[in-house]
C-alpha cells in the first residue's frame, strides 16, 4: 500500500472514532425520540475533509460498527434494529450526505455543501421518524428538526471553521 492510501485510511479511522465519541456525547430531548448528539458535527466534518469516497467509507464503517453491536450510536445504542427505528433515518442520512458534501465542497462554498448535507440528514431522518412514529411530516419536522436546528447550525459553523483551519495550515488531513 502506498503512503497516501495508508494516510487516508488512518484519517478515516480517526473520524470513525470521533463520530463514535460524538454519539456518546448525547442527551435526550423531552419532546423528541431523537437525542441531541455531536455525531452530526463529526459526520459533516469527515465528509468535508475526507471527500466523497473516504467520507462515505467512514460513515459506512461507523454504521457497521454500531450495527454489529458496539454501543456507539447516540445514547449508547447499537444493533441493526436501531437502523429501522425512529432515529435510523438520521443514521442512514449520514451515509447519504457524505458524497453530497464531499462533491459539492469541491465545486461550491463548503458552507453550502455542509448545509446540503445537514438537509439530507434531516430529510431522511424526518421521513423515517414520521413513518415509524406514525406522525405527520409536519409533526416530524417539529420534533425531529426544530429542537436541533440552532445547535446543528452551530455544528455546521464549527465544522467549517475546523476545515478552514486545516486548509490554512495545509497540514494533517490535507497533505
Amino acid at each position: 500500500m502506498n503512503n497516501k492510501l495508508i494516510t487516508k485510511l488512518l484519517e478515516s479511522a480517526l473520524f470513525v472514532a470521533l463520530i463514535a465519541i460524538g454519539g456518546l456525547i448525547s442527551f435526550p430531548i423531552p419532546i423528541s425520540e431523537v437525542p441531541f448528539s455531536l455525531q452530526t458535527l463529526f459526520v459533516l466534518l469527515a465528509s468535508l475533509v475526507l471527500g466523497p469516497i473516504f467520507g462515505t467509507i467512514t460513515c459506512i464503517v461507523y454504521l457497521l460498527l454500531g450495527v454489529i453491536g458496539l454501543p456507539i450510536f447516540a445514547s449508547m445504542k447499537s444493533g441493526p434494529f436501531v437502523l429501522i427505528g425512529p432515529t435510523g433515518g438520521y443514521l442512514i442520512g449520514f451515509v447519504v450526505q457524505a458524497p453530497i458534501v464531499g462533491i459539492l465542497s469541491r465545486k461550491i462554498h463548503p458552507i453550502i455543501a455542509l448545509a446540503s448535507g445537514l438537509l439530507t440528514i434531516y430529510s431522511i431522518g424526518v421521513i423515517q421518524l414520521s413513518a415509524i412514529a406514525k406522525i405527520s411530516l409536519t409533526s416530524g419536522i417539529i420534533v425531529g428538526i426544530l429542537p436541533f436546528l440552532p445547535f446543528d447550525i452551530l455544528k455546521l459553523i464549527i465544522a467549517y471553521a475546523v476545515y478552514a483551519k486545516i486548509l490554512r495550515t495545509k497540514g494533517g488531513f490535507l497533505k
